[in-house]
């Protein structure tokens, strides 16, 4: 079974039932074909019976998955759009937690997103998206129709963009301290179109959910282009939780030197001889996560180990 799934078609109009109803089935073929595992929770969507609801901003479908080999549990909601008379993607939203209570809700509740725009607008054409469930079970990452979205006239990354890591020790082990989630987040409870990218860390043993951060990489040098011939230049994250730690499941690269879907392989924590992973390069659906030069010289790279 692959452990990631990529695929690029259109994006849906937000109060169009069929449409909704044809994407909402893409997407759960696309986790099936990760690797991942539906939760047993009832009430989640049969995307042959959905409808939009006639009102704004109302939740009408959602999804559980297991994550991380079923350490935790994301519940992905969708919201019928901010205005029903335009042309506007549907609201998404995610939450994630240590369990389910098989109806649906999420307990062990770690960290909740905020809505995605009220003000996204469609974008034409097929829209990449990438699903990363490597078998080591350490890392899970959802990159969802990245420019498929316009907010105020310009793209957003991606309609819904999160990944999730276990932290790790400097051997790159897993070390059971907690999770590092670097996901995009909108700005003032998603009414005004802005973005941020964010990271936090939640500790298993104290349930602290640490302060996010909108700037977790620095690029030395404002670099812009190679200056080690062939090699990807890639720049480690970094979270301060308890201690400052580097992390390991999403990286800063060029972007000239790794365009989206570009797949290489590079260690970014423990020892380069052993530690190596796969990458691939998604573009800006994470970006404006560093320090250095401008948003459109560098993008970002997730695991990829299908």
């Amino acid at each position: 079974m692959a452990n990631a799934y990529y695929w690029s078609s259109p994006y849906a109009e937000g109060d169009n039932t069929t449409d909704i109803r044809a994407i909402g089935a893409e997407f759960n073929a696309a986790m099936l074909a990760a690797g991942l595992s539906q939760t047993a929770d009832t009430g989640q969507a049969n995307w042959a019976t959905v409808t939009v609801p006639g009102t704004t901003n109302t939740l009408y479908a959602y999804e559980l998955w297991s994550i991380l080999g079923g350490a935790l549990v994301v519940r992905i909601e969708w919201y019928s759009p901010n205005n029903l008379s335009g042309s506007l993607t549907p609201r998404l939203k995610f939450v994630i937690g240590t369990g389910s209570d098989g109806a649906g809700a999420i307990t062990g509740t770690i960290f909740t997103s905020t809505l995605t725009s009220a003000n996204h607008s469609r974008s034409g054409g097929n829209k990449p998206s990438y699903v990363s469930n490597p078998a080591s079970a350490d890392f899970f990452g959802l990159i969802y129709k990245v420019a498929g979205v316009t907010s105020g006239g310009g793209y957003c990354p991606s309609a819904l963009a999160f990944c999730v890591e276990k932290t790790v020790d400097g051997d790159a082990t897993p070390d059971g301290v907690g999770y590092v989630i670097t996901c995009w987040d909108e700005a003032s409870g998603g009414t005004s179109g802005a973005v941020s990218a964010q990271k936090a860390v939640w500790t298993i043993a104290d349930s602290t959910l640490w302060g996010l951060s909108k700037l977790f990489c620095v690029v030395p040098l404002a670099l812009t282009d190679s200056s080690v011939g062939t090699d990807k230049q890639a720049f480690v994250h970094q979270v301060a939780c308890n201690r400052v730690r580097m992390t390991f499941g999403v990286c800063t690269v060029v972007a000239s030197e790794a365009l989206p879907n570009t797949t290489f392989n590079i260690c970014m924590v423990g020892n380069p001889a052993t530690d190596e992973r796969g990458y691939v390069s998604i573009g800006y659906g994470l970006g404006g996560s560093h320090a250095g030069g401008t948003s459109s010289t560098y993008s970002c790279a997730m695991i990829w180990e299908p």
